[in-house]
């Protein structure tokens, strides 16, 4: 991908082959599953299993329905064709996306065991510097989830426990 001299970004010619056959392969292969109920068992899975308030048990259950959620999402329809304002092209390969990315969060909130911020496990309530003052690389390769962990430079501020 490329960033033309006015600012749009161009898609080199295999990322653009790549993108055309993937669109394609959509409307060609008319699958089963509706990418809206995908979606709407998405946020329900997110909602009950990977909120603010979090735990080990329901961390697996969400990660195990999302991994089943980006397996049917191969196998899609999209009602409408055409590629021009096609809103179910657009749910549908927004709905793909957020399969993918929802397992890394959750895979890495597992991998988490702390409380820190926004992310408060009930199983692990405690912030833990020791093991986790550090940032989460998440990397997708296939259907395999990395995380690498790079450390935290503290500068101004050192990391305090919250008091209310």
């Amino acid at each position: 991908m490329g960033i033309k001299n006015n600012g749009t970004v161009s898609l080199e010619e295999g990322d653009k082959k790549y993108a055309e056959d993937y669109i394609s392969k959509l409307y060609r292969e008319k699958g089963k599953n509706d990418p809206y109920e995908i979606k709407r068992k998405l946020w329900a899975t997110m909602d009950r299993d990977a909120y603010v308030f979090r735990n080990e048990e329901g961390l697996r259950r969400g990660l195990g329905e999302i991994r089943n959620l980006i397996a049917m999402s191969k196998d899609v329809f999209i009602k409408e064709e055409g590629n021009v304002y096609n809103q179910n092209l657009i749910a549908t390969l927004e709905m793909r996306n957020l399969v993918e990315l929802a397992e890394v969060v959750v895979y890495g909130a597992l991998e988490r065991r702390e409380s820190r911020g926004s992310h408060f496990r009930t199983d692990y309530p405690k912030r833990d510097d020791e093991n986790f003052l550090k940032h989460t690389i998440a990397r997708k390769y296939g259907d395999k989830v990395e995380l690498t962990y790079e450390p935290v430079r503290i500068t101004k501020w050192k990391p305090e426990p919250r008091v209310y």
